[in-house]
Formats: C-alpha cells, sequence, structure tokens
C-alpha cells in the first residue's frame, strides 16, 4: 500500500467523527484506489458528517476507485429520493454489475426501512408512488455489486419488514456470509413471496458461484421451515450432490414452495427420490 494512502486512512478516521466540515480537497496528492475509497466511505458511514463535497482530481485512483465513488454518490441520493417518496415497485437494478450501489446502497435500504417502520400494517394505497415507505412491495437489486456486507444489511432489513414481497438479488457476488445472515432472514420473515438469488446471467454465469456448500446447506435448511416464500431462484451456485439432496429435504418438508430453480439438470434431480414421506 502507498504511504500517500496510508496518510489518507488517517484523514479518513478523522472524517469518521466530524460534523462540521462541509468541502474537502485532496485532489493531486497522489491518492490510490483504497485512499479515495477510504475517505468517501467514511464520510458516507458518519451519519452526523455534513460533507457535501469531496475534490480528488488529478489523484492516482483507477475506475475501481471511481466506482467506489460513484456508488456512495448514488446511494447519496437514494436516501433523499427515499426521504421524499418510496415507489411501490423500487427498482434499483444496474445493467453493469461496476456501476452498483455496493453495501452502501443496501445501508441506506436497512435505515430508511427501518426508521420507518415497516413492520407496520400491509399498504392498502394502490398508487404507484407514496410518501409512505409501508407500500414498498418490491425491491429489485440486481447487478448492484452488494457483495456479504450488503446481503447482510438487506438481511436486517427484512427482519421487520412485512411489506416487502418480491425481492432480487441476483448477480450481487453474495457469498457464504451473506448466505448465511439470508438464511437467517428467511427463517423467521413471512411476507416475502418471492426472492431471486441467482449468482449470475449469460456468459458469466458458469464462473460465478459464489454461495459454497456451505452457504447453500444454510439455505436450504431455512426454507425447510420458511412459510411464506412461493418462487426461489438459486441458480449458477454450488449444486453438488450433497446441496442436491438438500434440496429434496427441502422440497419434502417445504409444501409452500410453487417454483424453484437450482440450476441443476433436471436428469441429475431425477437420480433422488422426490416422494413426500
Amino acid at each position: 500500500m502507498d504511504d500517500v494512502d496510508v496518510g489518507a486512512f488517517g484523514l479518513a478516521k478523522g472524517l469518521l467523527v466530524n460534523s462540521s466540515l462541509t468541502e474537502l480537497h485532496v485532489g493531486s496528492n497522489r491518492l490510490g484506489d483504497a485512499g479515495v475509497s477510504s475517505i468517501y466511505a467514511t464520510s458516507f458511514d458518519n451519519k452526523k458528517s455534513v460533507l457535501a463535497t469531496i475534490h480528488v482530481k488529478g489523484n492516482l485512483h483507477s475506475s475501481e476507485g471511481d466506482t467506489i465513488v460513484h456508488a456512495i454518490v448514488q446511494s447519496k441520493a437514494l436516501a433523499t429520493q427515499l426521504r421524499e417518496a418510496t415507489p411501490v415497485v423500487l427498482d434499483l437494478s444496474y445493467v453493469a454489475t461496476d456501476l452498483g450501489l455496493r453495501r452502501f446502497g443496501a445501508d441506506v435500504l436497512a435505515e430508511h426501512f427501518q426508521r420507518d417502520g415497516c413492520d407496520d400494517a400491509l399498504p392498502t394505497s394502490t398508487s404507484t408512488t407514496t410518501s409512505n415507505s409501508n407500500a414498498c412491495e418490491v425491491l429489485n437489486l440486481c447487478r448492484n455489486g452488494l457483495g456479504d456486507d450488503g446481503a447482510r444489511s438487506i438481511a436486517s432489513l427484512f427482519l421487520s419488514n412485512a411489506t416487502i414481497t418480491k425481492l432480487d438479488l441476483s448477480c450481487n457476488g453474495i457469498g457464504d456470509v451473506g448466505a448465511a445472515a439470508l438464511a437467517a432472514m428467511l427463517r423467521v420473515n413471512k411476507s416475502l413471496r418471492a426472492v431471486n438469488l441467482r449468482a449470475a446471467y449469460g456468459a458469466s454465469s458458469a464462473s460465478s458461484c459464489v454461495i459454497s456448500e456451505v452457504g447453500m446447506l444454510e439455505l436450504s435448511a431455512a426454507m425447510q421451515v420458511n412459510t411464506g416464500i412461493q418462487v426461489l431462484d438459486l441458480r449458477d451456485h454450488c449444486a453438488n450432490p450433497r446441496v442436491v439432496t438438500s434440496w429434496v429435504h427441502m422440497l419434502q418438508h417445504n409444501t409452500g414452495l410453487l417454483k424453484f430453480n437450482g440450476g441443476t439438470p433436471a436428469a441429475f434431480l431425477a437420480r433422488h427420490d422426490h416422494r413426500r414421506d
């Protein structure tokens, strides 16, 4: 790591507790990705921060650093949007994962819905937009690069949310840690009806198996006791014999699941006994 980036980390620690700075100039300081990212991320994590502008032009950060900056800027814009109104269908999907909201967007969503008490009564309004966050019924976060940290934030959201019935977390680089958090949530959530955790779409699918056997077994175990989900997509993750067997047990115990896709050839599944006891 460059010495300049180490200095940026020191500055970031100061920003974590600062509540008065409104503008910061750190341009042309030879900061790399780590340095630029740490400054932006810390200003985001400090909920008392009033820092509105950070100038980083002329540093050495690459497109990855720009991606983090973009994610934080867009996440702050999302927070402002949600304070004004929350749509029934909240589509935050991206065409490319390098433009996603990362864990910052997930943090914004978790804070927004938890603060506004989305575990209250189900919505009755049929309008597409409302100032009442309880009206949100569909959340699409496809291709946002959430990772495990983002998945944990989303899982915490659904521990109390009772209005969102459809969740798309596909193509988000979620691994075993995120899968464990989601599994814990699925054991208690009763309002979700459709969940998409597919790893990837298109040609990238074969190389995007980020949830291993451990995570998949946790998800299967959680789905054995989940009483709400009717549609579940787990394609393109680990699907070894142990995982497939866990799906069989899941289908034997879960009578509410109407559509399940694990992305495993039907011929392979056919070798297992699907008859209920």
